[in-house]
């Protein structure tokens, strides 16, 4: 499946291919010549939460590889294309297994994830980390059933680690706030008055 991926998305063209791709090119440009990134002014702006700022993981991620590749930033926004395409095969698989232990289940939803058309757009030599987003949700959504499923301190971290995570790549993390996290802080909160409870 992972073989499949690659040569789906085997590139047709000469060039990256979006307008997301060549702003995040540009910003990926800026920060590996210059060695830092100008619009980061204050914490929050790695997450594109604060004025003039945008979601920095991206370009960080595209200028880091670039400089410790020594390749381009256009060969190494396809390398990651092609790496996120593989990688989406394997989050969504490992999300699968959280529901149910069946390999024809999780395979059939790493070969229905991995191929949709919106994601297939989205890893075609492009810098739209949508991608970035939509490979690493998966894995978002297993430690958020992990963590339903045993609320340890441990597997909280886990949650708000990617969480963060994919907040820097995306403003979507936003929707995430208020769905998946908000149950978890109520199962907290539910565990915590158990505790309460069984105390006295």
């Amino acid at each position: 499946m992972i073989f499949l991926s690659l040569a789906l998305r085997y590139p047709e063209t000469e060039h990256e291919l979006g307008v997301d791709s060549f702003f995040i090119h540009n910003l990926a440009t800026n920060i590996a010549n210059d060695g830092f990134a100008e619009w980061i002014l204050n914490p929050l702006s790695m997450f594109g939460w604060y004025p003039l700022s945008y979601p920095s993981g991206g370009p960080f991620l595209l200028a880091a590889s670039s400089d410790l590749g020594g390749i381009s930033i256009e060969t190494t926004i396809l390398f990651l294309s092609l790496a996120f395409g593989a990688m989406g095969v394997l989050t969504s698989f490992v999300m699968a297994r959280e529901f149910r232990d069946d390999d024809l289940f999780c395979l059939s939803v790493a070969f229905i994830y991995s191929f949709a058309p919106r994601f297939l757009a989205f890893t075609l030599w492009s810098a739209s980390m949508r991608s970035l987003f939509m490979v690493l949700l998966p894995i978002f959504v297993w430690s958020v059933m992990r963590t339903h499923r045993a609320p340890k301190p441990v597997n909280f971290g886990i949650v708000l680690g990617l969480f963060l995570l994919l907040a820097s790549t995306h403003r979507l993390a936003a929707l995430l706030d208020r769905s998946e996290l908000t149950e978890l802080r109520l199962r907290a909160l539910e565990a915590r008055a158990a505790n309460t409870l069984g105390a006295r």
